[in-house]
């Protein structure tokens, strides 16, 4: 939730993507770094900062982690906008019918959004329009799924000519949009194709994501695909490959006309954490990787 109008100041528009960066009310190992990031984007003074997603340590449980990070957030000068990610309301299966140890739920939505607004939203930013989806739907066949798609394909028809760009948590592929492989990494295949084909006749350039907790830049066509770096941790290799770049910081886009240029930015003041360093929120990474332990998503 924003707390000003969005307003540009000058010719283009900034925005600051920051994700994944994981606050709560017991666990805080991550806000050190949340409050030396505020003060980094508090100073560069972008037109809005968007959030997107994995916001919480363990919203899907906690209502307090959501009051927390959200009474962090109000520290940000510039407008915000926050949209959900795995650990804020649980996880989209990959295919139909998985069975997933915290699934997305419409009770853990309902708590998302009684604290952080709608889920999925649009807003302007001089030309362009920004689309902010709830990728935790996406597969989920929730009522609110439904929902999503009618609000994605009225904002569509109505974009005419603008130049659109869509933020969201989950990257939509690693490097094709026919990927098969069933993954939580990225938006299962099925949506993403209805996905695409929602946007395929709109002047899409920029497609916003966090999760991986890496950084990449890649462009497909007219489209940059950005992942955003989170400012909490990274993880060590051998818990998740390298596939972009393991780093800590953040995203920050100029959208001109219909032109968008960006960048990634990783000023000195933030801790490079490894989530091997920490058990305590999420257990220990050295057991999953010794094999003494299992990873659920």
């Amino acid at each position: 939730m924003s707390k000003t109008a969005l307003q540009s100041r000058a010719a283009g528009f900034s925005i600051a993507h920051i994700t994944d960066t994981h606050l709560g009310a017991q666990h805080r190992d991550f806000e050190p770094n949340f409050l030396a990031l505020t003060d980094e984007i508090n100073r560069v003074a972008p037109d809005l900062i968007i959030n997107t997603g994995d916001v919480t340590v363990n919203g899907t449980e906690e209502d307090a982690d959501h009051q927390r990070a959200y009474e962090l957030h109000q520290r940000l000068t510039p407008a915000w906008r926050v949209l959900p990610g795995n650990h804020d309301i649980g996880d989209n299966p990959r295919v139909p019918g998985e069975v997933l140890n915290k699934p997305v739920t419409a009770q853990r939505r309902d708590r998302y959004c009684a604290v952080w607004g709608a889920d999925f939203w649009g807003t302007d930013a001089g030309e362009f329009r920004l689309i902010g989806l709830n990728a935790q739907l996406c597969g989920s066949d929730l009522a609110e799924e439904a929902d999503q798609w009618d609000f994605l394909a009225q904002e569509v028809r109505a974009l005419k000519d603008r130049p659109l760009a869509l933020f969201l948590h989950k990257p939509l592929f690693l490097a094709h949009p026919d990927e098969p492989e069933p993954t939580h990494r990225y938006v299962p295949l099925a949506p993403r194709r209805r996905l695409l084909d929602l946007v395929s006749a709109a002047r899409l350039r920029l497609v916003a994501t966090g999760h991986v907790h890496q950084h990449r830049m890649m462009q497909v066509g007219s489209v940059l695909h950005a992942w955003g770096p989170s400012s909490a941790f990274v993880m060590p290799q051998g818990f998740q490959p390298t596939i972009g770049n393991k780093q800590i910081g953040y995203n920050l886009y100029h959208l001109d006309g219909d032109r968008v240029t960006a960048q990634v930015c990783t000023p000195s003041i933030l801790a490079q954490n490894d989530i091997i360093d920490f058990p305590a929120p999420y257990g220990s990474v050295r057991d999953i990787i010794a094999g003494r332990a299992t990873y659920r998503p």
